[in-house]
């Protein structure tokens, strides 16, 4: 894993003051090629080839062809022997170099044929040229920048900064961000910053400065394939353990994030049957009053020998070093995971370079509990939203309020997947959000982070699966880890993301992954091959970082501070009645915490990367 600049025009100092923002992400050495058209820079961590002939960027045998790449091709030595066979030759051990030939050969449509994450810039000097690419499910980021005649590119929004670019505040993003905690879409919460789209490569014309944007895979529709419910979990079977195995390619050490749930669980268990050296797992855990999953993480560990080590995260720690993972964002991330992801991180640094995650289990194979809602919006839709809504409330008495709206929620937008999705991932309710902002905001346009997605898919629960992989896995949960893990030079490796499982999910019947209330059935039922039953069959939980307890006992007066003297309240963007009710009730209720922390993340974002919030 590695870090990726450049820009159109020949400048060194600025190339190499782009490398040094994000050395964190390549510790192990950097690089940069100049001519007149183009300054390229790469800082390198180093997991294949750890030779010199490794080192980016890197040429083609004519230097007519020149790469920056982030990421790992994991079947690169299969398109390696097809281009030997077409009479290519190659210098190195490295995926990199696979990727100037694949180009060399198939041109842009090379990167159909590559199973991995990545992001790199291919420059064609012939051409004048610039090929861009994002894999499929966007773990890696590519951010650029474009003015009149200036093109800027990098991994993270902190090299584009290097630049004198005015960083103005996104008002469009600013809904958005509080609705989400995170920024769908390709704007940025800074103007003029975008993200190149997962699946998409972008071309640069060096010549006549237009840019041109192009998705190169996708799932259309859903096309049942297996009907045998044993032959499709066979053919699941042999997809994770390709999947996991092309994962564990690399020169460097190997271990496992292991949550004690199933996603981790299973990929750790078949990270097992084919790694032939130490292996090393991580679970974190919390000091704050909440059930860690350390016993059955342990289970996992032990049934399989691993060298398992446990970390805790405290408070202390999280209110000493926040300033420092607001650095880490990009753009403002308040979702709660990155949290333990960080401090993780970190610590398993110390054994490994690289890490696997079952990061995408619950997006591809059916996981979230408000999936299980469909059965019921067939019935619920047929009546006013006012009829069955007193119903709901008398229940809200004995289960919690805010997931019981949401619940609510939902059913009366069954048709409206977009909605129904907006509702699950919000932080702010579309009300919330209207007595927040001094400003009128069109929901219509927050919702189309979700809308964007819609496609022909004959079952509601693929549609529903599929925008959570857009914007839900996409956007937040791989941002999160991409940040969190190479703040310390460490690269994570998701197999449940292999592109071929997602396609595996869209040609199952939906029964097969939820099944009579059972979310993941496949899964979980191919996992009892590899796992002790406690572990398949224990209810799914999440993080639960105690973040609400941290704040209001490590950084309140910090809080309350950052939010008093708030940029967005002086600029008249934000209402401060609001602001001032969320504060008053933090340490009451978690509700109101939550939204503090998400109205404190983003000040504390502003404040950091310079953007100016003036109207």
């Amino acid at each position: 894993m590695c870090g990726i600049s450049g820009f159109n025009w020949c400048d060194k100092i600025l190339v190499k003051n782009m490398n040094k923002s994000i050395k964190h992400r390549g510790p192990d050495g950097d690089g940069f090629f100049l001519d007149d058209n183009i300054s390229l820079g790469h800082v390198r961590l180093s997991i294949l080839d750890l030779s010199e002939k490794g080192k980016q960027p890197m040429k083609d045998e004519e230097g007519e062809l020149i790469v920056t790449f982030n990421g790992e091709i994991y079947n690169f030595e299969e398109i390696k022997k097809i281009l030997e066979k077409k009479g290519y030759s190659f210098n190195s051990g490295t995926d990199t170099e696979v990727i100037i030939y694949a180009y060399k050969e198939w041109g842009t449509k090379c990167v159909e044929k590559f199973n991995g994450m990545w992001a790199f810039c291919l420059y064609d000097s012939a051409k004048k040229k610039l090929f861009l690419s994002r894999d499929r499910m966007g773990k890696k980021p590519i951010y650029y920048y474009i003015d009149e005649d200036k093109f800027i590119f990098c991994s993270e929004i902190k090299g584009i900064l290097k630049h004198p670019v005015k960083r103005k505040l996104n008002r469009n993003q600013l809904a958005t961000y509080l609705t989400y905690h995170f920024t769908p879409g390709e704007d940025t919460l800074i103007k003029k910053i975008k993200k190149v789209p997962a699946s998409h490569n972008m071309i640069f014309d060096l010549k006549t400065k237009k840019l041109k944007l192009e998705k190169y895979w996708d799932i259309e529709k859903d096309d049942i394939k297996y009907e045998n419910f044993e032959e499709a979990k066979d053919k699941l079977d042999e997809l994770l353990n390709d999947a996991v195995k092309k994962r564990i390619i690399s020169d460097v050490p190997v271990g496992s994030f292991l949550s004690g749930g199933l996603d981790s669980s299973i990929v750790t268990a078949i990270y097992s049957k084919y790694y032939d050296k130490e292996m090393h797992t991580f679970s974190v855990g919390f000091d704050e009053g909440i059930e860690n999953e350390f016993k059955y993480a342990k289970i996992v560990a032990d049934e399989l020998g691993t060298n398992h080590h446990e970390f805790i995260v405290d408070g202390d720690m999280f209110s000493k070093r926040f300033d420092e993972m607001v650095l880490h964002y990009d753009d403002p991330l308040a979702e709660a995971g990155f949290i333990p992801n960080y401090f993780l991180s970190q610590y398993a640094k110390k054994y490994v370079s690289v890490a696997l995650a079952g990061e995408g289990g619950d997006e591809v194979f059916a996981g979230y509990e408000w999936y299980g809602l469909l059965r019921y919006t067939n019935m619920m839709s047929k009546f006013p939203f006012n009829y069955f809504k007193p119903i709901f409330c008398d229940l809200a008495k004995i289960i919690p309020p805010s997931r019981m709206l949401k619940g609510v929620e939902l059913l009366a937008n069954a048709g409206n997947y977009a909605k129904s999705n907006c509702i699950n991932l919000s932080f702010f309710s579309q009300n919330e959000i209207k007595n927040l902002m001094t400003y009128n905001v069109d929901y219509n346009k927050v919702v189309e982070a979700a809308n964007t997605h819609i496609k022909n898919f004959s079952y509601p629960l693929n549609q529903l699966q599929y925008i959570d992989q857009k914007v839900l896995l996409t956007e937040c949960f791989n941002m999160k880890a991409d940040k969190a893990t190479l703040a310390f030079g460490l690269e994570e490796r998701c197999p449940l993301q292999d592109y071929r499982l997602v396609e595996f999910s869209y040609q199952l019947p939906t029964n097969f992954k939820l099944n009579g209330g059972k979310e993941k059935y496949i899964l979980k039922e191919v996992g009892k091959k590899y796992l002790p039953l406690e572990i398949v069959n224990r209810k799914k939980r999440g993080y639960n970082v105690p973040y609400d307890y941290w704040i209001n006992k490590f950084m309140k007066s910090e809080v309350v501070d950052t939010l008093d003297n708030s940029l967005l309240v002086k600029n008249k963007l934000i209402n401060k009645n609001i602001v001032d009710l969320y504060l008053k009730n933090m340490d009451k209720n978690r509700h109101y915490c939550k939204r503090s922390f998400g109205l404190f993340v983003l000040e504390k974002y502003l404040d950091a990367y310079g953007v100016e919030v003036k109207v």
